[in-house]
């Protein structure tokens, strides 16, 4: 697990240059998987997402290619951050 001091994460990714006319989803969780939104749509041609934490937690990330006309699958954790901005 990663952690951030900051709300802001950067997610960066690389697609492969055959679908790179799709577009990339990012899915977050923040309640351990139970359940997903997705808070993000980008084109595949670019670097990164960015995401900002509503709050202090645990957000679990998926980044899902989307190639054209393809549908999306169900979101699977693929990183862990933990937003930490305050001291205990």
């Amino acid at each position: 697990m990663f952690v951030s001091k900051a709300r802001e994460v950067r997610l960066p990714f690389v697609v492969d240059a055959k679908y790179r006319q799709g577009r990339v989803v990012l899915f977050v969780s923040s309640d351990s998987g139970k359940s997903w939104k997705a808070t993000a749509t980008v084109n595949a041609d670019v670097d990164s997402v960015q995401f900002v934490a509503p709050a202090d937690g645990v957000y679990w990330f998926d980044l899902q290619l989307v190639p054209e006309p393809m549908r999306l699958q169900l979101p699977r954790p693929q990183l862990r951050v933990l937003v930490k901005t305050q001291e205990p």
